[in-house]
């Protein structure tokens, strides 16, 4: 019987100061750590990818504003200034 309290305190004695002086073993996980550089690698070619789409999207804005621009000359020039603001009581000029 007194064995089992001199054991206890003994086995008690040396594996707290081993806990304490403990600090571990950094894991690192080789599978995780390749599939969280392959999200790295792909969330930057997507970034790449949107950032070209706004520059042609941007673009094709610019040409179609210029486009409108030339088409509003193009018909001022063709049809001249057409003043409707008396077409309801018939005497605007054509």
């Amino acid at each position: 019987m007194r064995r089992t309290p001199l054991l206890f305190g003994l086995l008690l004695g040396t594996a707290v100061p081993m806990g304490l002086m403990a600090q571990g073993v950094p894991i690192i996980d080789g599978s995780r750590l390749s599939n969280f550089i392959s999200r790295l690698v792909e969330q930057a070619e997507d970034a790449v990818k949107q950032g070209e789409k706004l520059a042609t999207r941007t673009e094709l804005s610019e040409i179609e504003d210029d486009q409108l621009a030339a088409y509003e000359r193009f018909l001022a020039d063709t049809t001249g200034v057409t003043d409707l603001s008396g077409f309801e009581m018939g005497t605007g000029t054509f």
